[in-house]
């Protein structure tokens, strides 16, 4: 049995489940294995995965830590889902944006961060994530904006960075507490340029200390040896 936390370097177009999945092919189903934090299937990037029983119980750790993603929007359009997987719903016009105006906004958002969880999110609502009851429309996307807005949450971005303008496309490096959701960040920003914005690409670079740089991509070759030499122990914990 193999006990610890791997680093997944999580590609696009797949869920984080699917990662489980693949490992699970890899190092035997009978090895308990859980991950600490859902990246969208479009999204890329760090995936801290726990395997064995003690590691999963312990993954509630990684999930308390600061996140820093790049991110891209563009402008003048919203989808449903705030990423590149939804229909657009909204367009707004995005040639009066500068890239002053841009710097100035993301400097207005450092600290303290109010905002709603995206429809389409991990979010529970009754035992059902957010997203699974908006495909489904178990519930109509009223409803469940409405649930959106009652579970509303504070939390904190420590830095924006921009990489990249080049209108209608910007990329901004975010520094920011667990539970921040870059979607709805994205489409604050474009609000405060009074205009819409969808998150087109996202990558997760850093949780906490550990670094995408660290990590291991997973390949049809991976072998359960491989893994076992990338795990960082149990014990790491009581080091924090």
């Amino acid at each position: 049995m193999i006990n610890g936390f791997l680093l997944i370097n999580k590609p696009i177009n797949i869920s984080s489940y699917d990662c489980i999945r693949q490992l699970k092919r890899i190092i035997g189903r009978n090895n308990k294995i859980g991950h600490a934090g859902t990246l969208d299937p479009f999204a890329s990037g760090l995936l801290i995965i726990g395997i064995s029983r003690q590691a999963t119980k312990q993954l509630s750790h990684f999930m308390e830590l600061n996140k820093t993603y790049i991110a891209t929007g563009q402008l003048g359009q919203l989808t449903a889902t705030g990423d590149p997987e939804g229909e657009i719903v909204e367009t707004k016009t995005y040639d009066h944006v500068t890239k002053n105006d841009l710097l100035k906004t993301l400097l207005s958002m450092i600290g303290d961060y109010t905002h709603n969880p995206p429809i389409y999110s991990a979010l529970k609502h009754q035992g059902q994530p957010l997203y699974k009851l908006a495909r489904n429309k178990t519930l109509s996307t009223e409803e469940i904006a409405e649930i959106c807005k009652r579970k509303k949450r504070t939390t904190t971005i420590y830095a924006l960075e921009l990489l990249s303008f080049d209108l209608p496309n910007f990329t901004i490096k975010a520094h920011v507490s667990h539970g921040t959701y870059i979607r709805s960040l994205v489409q604050d920003i474009s609000k405060k340029l009074n205009t819409v914005g969808t998150t087109t690409a996202l990558q997760r670079t850093k949780i906490g200390d550990y670094v995408l740089d660290n990590s291991l991509t997973l390949t049809e070759k991976t072998t359960a040896n491989e893994i076992a030499k990338k795990l960082y122990p149990t014990t790491l914990l009581a080091l924090h």
